[in-house]
């Protein structure tokens, strides 16, 4: 926000796409701002100069791109899919070293990925979420998750590192929308699931009791998500998008 005013010589109100709270990564966070000054209409020189404030400012994000759109035209309106990204490392006590802030990192050495499937499997879906909906929020939005897999990478970065076997695993859960921490929610209770501390006939009587409270599930760390991906009905959106879709992570 600071870099924007900056450029705009004015206080600006800056509208995201998602409601990632504290500690949650990015990839493609899509914004909206109003730009008051009439010479800031090149997307290119747009990004140079609010880049070059976060830079000064020590600030760890950066904005990739920029395009004029209609002035009734809104971040978190025409989106068609977002994609979630949740990264759990598995193993040794000094791995924190190696992932810091960017994956949920435990000691315990294995979980259960055919448990954890099993679970994705029943939280997918059209269905009523208001388990994993924190209490105290109110959400306009309907949550829809269409599809929640579990990757495992077999072969992690710094594993050689480590003398205990490292576990790296990647929670993605595609939808249309979410309640806020929602995809927090559901990454708490897979993991639950996984290092069996919950069954999974547990799972879906916390599903169906339809209330946060009932459901004795913990809502994972911050560090471990990322907003992966968005995609729009607007194809000048998608257009400028896709460029970064080759972006690895």
């Amino acid at each position: 926000m600071k870099a924007i005013d900056q450029i705009n010589r004015i206080p600006t109100q800056l509208e995201g796409c998602s409601r990632t709270d504290a500690g949650v990564h990015a990839y493609k966070q899509v914004c909206h701002v109003d730009i008051a000054n009439d010479r800031l209409t090149d997307g290119w020189k747009l990004c140079k100069g609010i880049n070059h404030f976060l830079h000064q400012d020590k600030q760890d994000i950066r904005v990739w791109d920029a395009i004029q759109v209609p002035n009734d035209w809104h971040c978190r309106s025409g989106i068609t899919k977002k994609i979630y990204h949740y990264k759990i490392v598995g193993g040794a006590a000094q791995i924190p070293i190696f992932y810091p802030d960017t994956s949920f990192c435990v000691s315990r050495n294995r979980f259960d990925v055919d448990l954890m499937r099993s679970a994705a499997r029943m939280l997918s879906g059209e269905q009523d979420y208001a388990t994993f909906k924190n209490a105290t929020r109110y959400d306009w939005e309907v949550p829809t998750v269409r599809d929640i897999s579990i990757n495992v990478n077999e072969h992690p970065p710094f594993a050689e590192r480590s003398h205990l076997p490292l576990q790296h695993l990647q929670i993605e859960v595609e939808g249309k929308s979410f309640f806020y921490n929602m995809v927090r929610n559901l990454a708490g209770a897979l993991m639950a699931v996984g290092c069996k501390k919950l069954t999974l006939d547990d799972l879906r009587k916390g599903l169906d009791a339809k209330e946060r409270t009932k459901g004795r599930f913990v809502t994972a760390p911050p560090g471990g998500l990322y907003l992966f991906d968005v995609q729009y009905v607007d194809p000048s959106v998608m257009q400028m998008m896709k460029k970064y879709d080759s972006t690895e992570e």
